[in-house]
């Protein structure tokens, strides 16, 4: 009873949900379903007077019944298609709102969040979960329509023969039952083909995919995986069998116990028929009667059966969505402090744990950074120069009174102002797969169309990939037409994203040049510190030479601050920068030779 009354909340939440979207579409729905009931029960009525008037020869009843079925019929169809009609345009409002919702929860949610692993898996099934309402809709549409015809039908064949109507309901009750001794092993095999079909299309998709060909052909690894996917593949298919057979033979017992069901009827009309009791055409309409009745009966269980699972699948998402709404990021009051860094920002004792994690990526990290200081901060992987620098920048929400814009808490700013007025080039920077113009002007959007501004920006990241549509062309590989780019083409669009925007007061470069070869390192990177001579810049390399050219040097270890001082400093100390310095001061020392032969 307790999972009955959750089922209806369910349906009727959903179908709140949907009525709100286009009130009108789904009155329209409900009066073609009332209607639609009707014509069930209108036609086995009609059907029993056409067969009666036509044994009797009465020619009158025999067209007026005739021409009654046909105008229902027309009707019907009729009606049938304004439904569909608008059944797809309602699905499709749902379906563009639901995402709209979807785009908007994950915008709130913190990065942090948002970067783990599980917030993917979890998303998706948020995702799936809300394909539910719109499918919980239908199925409360559907058990209206049955209700009605089995309220009909049953009065209907009670009048004629009580005993039909027992034998009906007990036949649909027990096609039914059947249905729920398979559904949990059906429902098993299904998750189970569901959840295993992400490595076949993951080997199916690296056989296929463009990025992965130059590896698979070097390496001669195509006919390894194919045969890991055809291994994969067979597992599911082996599963896909079983469900089928499974499903085959429960809907061959329920056709066995309609069969013969449907002989003991036809046995027991044909007696009353025979006794004068019953006429011909109450035999059709007999027949007719307790299929629907055993069809709708046994279908109002199986329907039921489903909605228990999507409960499930609903109580789970809830859970979800409970568990994100904690993650939420918690927006500035409006009229909070705009941001303005005019003097220094300053670190004090800066922890910082990963969820998840036992081990702590910063470490009482203490630092101060004048405004118009360029700090270069060096590292191994995992030393926690990233985490730092999304600290700084607000995308990863710190402790209070951890981190100062002039004696000013972070947390204390209007994001906005915060966003607007900071700029960051990544080292997993985003390759829009849209066009040149995009892909420069997300770094200040009000400048999507100054032509102008966009093109010597190209210029002065040595963008000479010839466009054939200019800043228009297509990037990427969505559009037939598209160019495809270099790594280091892509990296100097993303480095384009700095210099569109006016006088930010902080800028962030991680690993900048990674993707450029060394000569063209030097050139962009002169011109990108020349455009950041008065701005505060951070700038996250493992190239040592490049951090000769900051104003002070700061080295990490296992999120620590290890050395901090200016190059010259540092060679003094004669610790891990001097060790880092002096690794790679031949290549650097034979690319500035380069560079003065040119």
């Amino acid at each position: 009873m307790k999972n009955f009354i959750k089922v209806v909340g369910m349906l009727r939440s959903s179908f709140l949900k949907i009525y709100k979207i286009s009130p009108m579409t789904v009155i329209l729905m409900l009066v073609v379903t009332v209607v639609g009931a009707l014509y069930t029960y209108a036609n086995i009525f009609l059907s029993k007077v056409l067969l009666d008037s036509i044994v009797e020869m009465n020619k009158d009843i025999i067209f007026l019944s005739l021409g009654l079925l046909i105008v229902f019929q027309i009707f019907k169809l009729l009606l049938d298609f304004v439904s569909s009609l608008q059944t797809v345009k309602l699905s499709i409002k749902f379906s563009a709102q639901s995402d709209e919702e979807m785009i908007d929860q994950n915008s709130k949610m913190d990065l942090l969040v948002k970067e783990f692993p599980a917030f993917q898996a979890d998303f998706s099934y948020l995702k799936f979960s809300e394909a539910k309402v719109y499918e919980n809709y239908l199925n409360l549409i559907e058990l209206l329509t049955k209700l009605i015809i089995l309220g009909t039908t049953l009065s209907y064949l009670s009048d004629i023969y009580v005993l039909f109507s027992v034998i009906a309901i007990i036949v649909g009750v027990l096609r039914g039952l059947i249905d729920l001794v398979t559904v949990k092993k059906r429902v098993l095999l299904n998750s189970e083909i569901e959840s295993g079909l992400v490595k076949p299309m993951y080997y199916y998709n690296l056989l296929t995919g463009v990025d992965s060909q130059k590896e698979l052909t070097l390496y001669s690894t195509i006919h390894y995986y194919k045969q890991r996917w055809k291994d994969e593949r067979t597992n599911i298919d082996s599963k896909k069998v079983t469900y089928t057979k499974i499903e085959k033979l429960t809907d061959s017992y329920k056709e066995l116990i309609t069969i013969f069901t449907s002989g003991v009827v036809i046995i027991l009309v044909a007696n009353l028929i025979i006794k004068q009791e019953l006429s011909i055409g109450d035999y059709v309409a007999v027949t007719m009667a307790v299929t629907m009745i055993i069809n709708g009966i046994s279908n109002l269980i199986g329907s039921y059966i489903r909605q228990l699972e999507n409960l499930g699948y609903v109580e789970v998402a809830d859970e979800m969505r409970k568990k994100l709404a904690k993650h939420s990021v918690v927006k500035s009051p409006q009229g909070g402090v705009p941001f303005d860094f005019q003097d220094r920002i300053n670190i004090s004792n800066l922890s910082f744990t990963y969820p998840n994690s036992q081990i702590a990526a910063l470490k009482n990290l203490s630092l101060e950074i004048k405004k118009g200081e360029m700090i270069a901060v060096l590292g191994e992987n995992g030393s926690g120069k990233t985490t730092l620098v999304k600290l700084l920048l607000g995308l990863y929400k710190v402790e209070q009174n951890k981190i100062f814009y002039d004696d000013i808490p972070i947390n204390d700013f209007d994001e906005k102002s915060l966003y607007q007025k900071t700029s960051a080039v990544f080292q997993d920077f985003i390759k829009y797969q849209t066009n040149v113009r995009e892909n420069i002007a997300v770094g200040d959007i009000k400048f999507i169309d100054d032509n102008k501004r966009l093109e010597s920006i190209l210029q002065r990241v040595v963008f000479d990939k010839h466009l054939p549509e200019g800043l228009d062309t297509k990037l990427g590989y969505i559009d037939q037409d598209s160019t495809n780019l270099s790594g280091g083409q892509w990296q100097r669009l993303a480095l384009s994203r700095v210099f569109i925007k006016d006088a930010p007061e902080l800028i962030v470069f991680d690993e900048p040049t990674s993707a450029l070869d060394p000569l063209a390192e030097v050139r962009i990177l002169n011109d990108v510190l020349d455009y950041c001579s008065n701005t505060t810049t951070i700038l996250i390399s493992h190239r040592v030479g490049v951090a000769r050219k900051a104003d002070k040097i700061c080295v990490l270890k296992e999120g620590r601050i290890i050395e901090f001082g200016t190059h010259d400093e540092l060679i003094k100390n004669r610790q891990t920068y001097f060790e880092m310095w002096e690794s790679q001061r031949e290549w650097y020392e034979d690319t500035k030779e380069a560079i003065l032969r040119l």
